[in-house]
């Protein structure tokens, strides 16, 4: 198999390195394509994952595999599902913790005045989407979706379990939450 970057380069028939020139067609791959390319062909492309540097070389006997407590993945509710952007959140984080051996803990913030049967059907649902753990956080007024509202319920969950990586959607609530926790917690 071939590593994700043999789809842009050719080696040189002078020296056998990998070489940046222009491709066949005489042009450069665009990294787009590049990322197409891997993807259609079974590759997995690794955005932002690198091998931590403390891991022996290879052929080594003692690996020693890097310890990874959890993946937190806030998820966005509406009323007792999760919304599709933190479906597809849940999935990548899924992939993600797999890969470091680490366990998915899901967060939803529910209101403080929503039933029980809410919860467990949020319940339900999220560890069928992959999540290990699920921890309901209540707020008085979760809606809308920003630091203001649910900031301090998600700060006592990643409190709570002490995350490694914590993961939001990329939607307005998850642009304006990401940054402030990421600075709260440091």
């Amino acid at each position: 198999m071939t590593s994700p970057g043999a789809a842009r380069s050719s080696t040189s028939s002078t020296d056998g390195r990998p070489s940046t020139g222009p491709g066949a067609s005489g042009s450069y791959p665009s990294r787009s394509a590049t990322i197409a390319a891997e993807l259609t062909t079974g590759r997995r492309y690794e955005v932002g994952l690198t091998v931590p540097a403390f891991l022996p070389a290879p052929g080594t006997q003692d690996i020693v595999a890097p310890t990874v407590a959890c993946v937190l993945v806030h998820t966005e509710v509406e009323g007792d599902r999760p919304t599709d952007h933190a479906r597809a959140v849940l999935g990548e984080g899924r992939r993600i913790a797999s890969s470091l051996g680490a366990s998915l803990h899901a967060v939803a913030v529910i209101g403080a005045d929503q039933e029980v049967p809410v919860g467990h059907t949020l319940i339900e649902t999220l560890g069928r989407a992959g999540a290990d753990r699920v921890l309901l956080v209540a707020a008085e007024k979760p809606a809308p979706i920003l630091w203001s509202t649910i900031g301090a319920a998600l700060v006592t969950a990643c409190e709570q379990v002490q995350p490694s990586l914590a993961l939001l959607a990329s939607t307005a609530g998850g642009r304006d939450i990401a940054p402030r926790l990421a600075a709260h917690l440091g």
